[in-house]
Order: structure tokens, then C-alpha cells, then sequence
């Protein structure tokens, strides 16, 4: 019989209003908050482990990418962290050059080891094959622009592939960003060799555009199958790529309606990011107080619950961003056999649907998951019982792995 779940972790949080469970595990930042808040320090560390953990029992392949349009004669790889943290897998593929969509955070960088994860792309001393670098300093978040670097990657695969580079294109778990970079290039070279000398109608063009992104996007999922690609989020982008290569008059209210911009912190402009070949550390997101006109448990509370589910508990919207790092959380929480605030339990939530059948080790859609190393069976069965604790609809494969 299981042991009874403890609510010491959860005791603490309520106990600091100084900061709650939203803030401190929205993103790979903010992990850092916990750092402030009394008796709670520790949990950056475990969960920094288990997002080392993951990563490094990621069994996805490398993916060489072939299309017409590809034509190098360098070559394209697709994969995550554990290929570009492997010596090994790049020096048998002679990749040199690389791109690296992902924040320079604990996984990827170091302060000052010049040696260490990504960093080594830099240093002339490394032995690893990788001499030429484009670091996209890019968070995966929801509402993460990617689309503000296309012209940055596009530029830099131009210039490797030309030169006989073979270049691995890489994120965090090789399923989102580092595709969409891929499929941005080929719709800019589309573009700038098929579409602009052809001089058409616009409509014409853009549906021309987006048979071809279509096409390409079909083609690359089946070759880096059997991993699975998440382009959630990624889609609306591409398609607003689409627009903005064309000067369509659609583009500027497209892009309204994708992206709300965040305001600026008072008396200071907000700035574009951009790429570095070489970044500092990120800085210390500043630590929220509770407000005083909510209590703990309204500021946990997601901002993706749809209220309006026929079953009359709460539902959360699936939502593309750091979804290792709110996998990550919730493993914690469950292998330390800890109740969850209800932000960890939303945030899981917001996954996609693979990953509760891959942490079952369970098959879905053709994809056998029994040697996964990601598996954490009763993961699923664990969360849906605060599922129902606070009131949510669980997604079905949790209901269903919860049997």
C-alpha cells in the first residue's frame, strides 16, 4: 500500500506569500525565485536535476533532413540538448556548424566555464567539431517570437550550407523550435527563388506559400519520425511567416491577434532580443510580492482555464511552451511524493498528450514507449487525483492511464 502524500512542500508555499507556485515555475527563469523564498531553495535544484535527467535519457534520433530545396552540399540535422551535448554525435555526422534556439540557462551555459555544454561551440580549444555558432537565446514559452530571428537563421544556414558545413539545428528536445527554423528557411528560399520572380497576385502566391509549407512541414515530421513533432503554436507563426514574406496587407492584424505585447517594467523601454554568438548569464528575475488584493490560491490559479466545460469542472487549455520544464516539475512533486500547488497540476495539463503515454511507457500512435528512459508510471494516476481534489477535468489520456 502507498504511503499517505505529504503536504510539507505544500505547507511551505502557503506559508511564503512572498512568491507563489506560478511565478516560480512559469518558466526556466523564474526558477531561479525560488532562491528567495524560505525553506523552498532546494527545489530549484531537483528540478534543474530532473530536467538534466530528461535530457540526458532522451533516445530521440538525429535526424539528417533531406528536400529538393536543401541543396547544400553542406547538410541539415535536426535534433535536441542530447545531440549537441554529444561529442561523439557530432564529430561521426562532421557537424560544424550549429544553431542552438534555447536561453542560456543552467542546462546550456555556464557563467564562466567556457568548457561547458554550449559554450564549448566558442571556444577554439574545444575538440569538438562545432567551430561555428548562432545562439538564439530564445526561452520555449508560449509566446516566445521566433519569427523575430528568421532572418538571423535563414542568413546563417545560407552561409554554413554554402560553405559545406554540415549544421545541426537544435532546442531544447528537437520537436518545435529548431523544426520551425528549419521550415523558415526553406519558406524563405521558396520565396526569394520560386514565388518573387514570378511576380503574382498576392493571393495566388500566399496560396502557393502555404501548399508549399504544408508540403515541407509533412515532409519533415515523417523524417524525423518516430519523433514526435509539436508544432502547436508553431503553425499560426509559419503561416504569419507566409504573410510577412509577401508584404501581405493581412500580415499587420495577423500579427496583433498572435502576439499581445507584454507591457514595458515602468520607467524602462521595451527592447527586441537578439541573437548572440555569445551570451551572458540570464539575470535574476526580481522576486513578486503577493498582492494585496488577492490571496495565494487566486494567484496560483493559470490564466488557460476554460470555464466553460460541459462537465462543469475546470479544463486547461493545451499551451506549447517549456514542456520539459513542466514535466519536469510535476516529476518532482510526484517522485518525492509531494502534493502539488495547483499551478503544477495546470501546468502539466498543458501538455501535449504524448508525453503522459510516454511517462506510462505505454504505445501511442504507433510509437512504442516501454524503453523509454522518461517513464514514471503512476505519474498519471497521482495528478488525476488533484485533478479532481481541485476541480479539473483531466486530459483523457490521464483519465485513461489512471485505470
Amino acid at each position: 500500500m502507498s504511503s499517505p502524500v505529504s503536504t510539507v512542500w505544500f505547507d511551505l508555499f502557503a506559508e511564503n506569500q512572498v512568491s507563489d507556485a506560478e511565478s516560480c515555475f512559469k518558466s526556466y527563469d523564474a526558477l531561479d525565485t525560488l532562491d528567495s523564498i524560505p525553506g523552498l531553495s532546494f527545489l530549484k535544484d531537483l528540478v534543474w536535476a530532473e530536467i538534466r535527467t530528461w535530457v540526458a535519457n532522451n533516445a530521440d534520433s538525429l535526424s539528417l533532413i533531406s528536400h529538393d530545396d536543401l541543396n547544400g552540399p553542406g547538410r541539415v540535422f535536426l535534433g535536441g540538448m542530447n545531440h549537441a551535448l554529444n561529442d561523439d554525435t557530432l564529430n561521426e555526422h562532421h557537424i560544424s556548424a550549429a544553431i542552438s534556439i534555447h536561453p542560456p540557462d543552467l542546462l546550456a551555459w555556464h557563467p564562466t566555464d567556457t568548457s561547458y555544454a554550449l559554450r564549448r561551440f566558442s571556444d577554439p580549444t574545444s575538440p569538438c567539431s562545432v567551430k561555428h555558432h548562432l545562439m538564439i537565446p530564445l526561452e520555449d514559452k508560449a509566446n516566445a517570437d521566433l519569427m523575430e530571428y528568421f532572418d538571423q537563421t535563414y542568413e546563417f544556414m545560407q552561409t554554413s550550407l554554402r560553405d559545406d558545413h554540415n549544421i545541426l539545428v537544435h532546442c531544447k528536445s528537437g520537436r518545435s523550435r529548431s523544426v520551425a527554423v528549419v521550415i523558415a528557411y526553406l519558406q524563405r528560399k521558396y520565396y526569394d527563388t520560386t514565388i518573387r520572380p514570378q511576380n503574382l497576385p498576392q493571393d495566388e502566391a500566399l496560396e502557393k506559400m502555404a501548399s508549399y509549407r504544408e508540403a515541407v512541414t509533412e515532409s519533415i515530421r515523417v523524417q524525423r519520425l518516430p519523433v514526435l513533432i509539436i508544432m502547436e503554436r508553431f503553425e499560426d507563426l509559419l503561416q504569419l511567416y507566409d504573410l510577412q514574406l509577401l508584404g501581405h496587407p493581412a500580415y499587420e492584424q495577423k500579427l496583433a491577434n498572435l502576439f499581445s505585447s507584454p507591457p514595458a517594467p515602468e520607467g524602462k523601454p521595451a527592447e527586441l532580443p537578439k541573437a548572440e554568438s555569445q551570451t551572458e548569464a540570464p539575470q535574476r528575475p526580481r522576486l513578486q510580492t503577493l498582492s494585496s488584493t488577492k490571496t495565494w490560491s487566486e494567484m496560483t490559479r493559470s490564466q488557460t482555464i476554460d470555464l466553460g466545460s460541459p462537465s462543469g469542472l475546470k479544463r486547461v487549455k493545451k499551451k506549447g511552451g517549456a514542456g520539459i520544464l513542466k514535466l519536469a516539475i510535476a516529476i518532482t512533486f510526484f517522485k518525492n511524493n509531494q502534493k502539488p500547488p495547483i499551478a503544477v497540476v495546470e501546468r502539466l495539463f498543458e501538455v501535449n498528450e504524448a508525453y503522459y503515454w510516454e511517462m506510462e511507457g505505454a504505445e501511442y500512435n504507433g510509437v512504442d514507449y516501454k524503453d523509454s528512459g522518461h517513464i514514471h508510471q503512476g505519474i498519471c494516476a497521482f495528478y488525476f487525483q488533484f485533478a479532481q481534489e481541485y476541480g479539473y477535468e483531466p486530459p483523457m489520456a490521464v483519465t485513461l492511464l489512471s485505470d
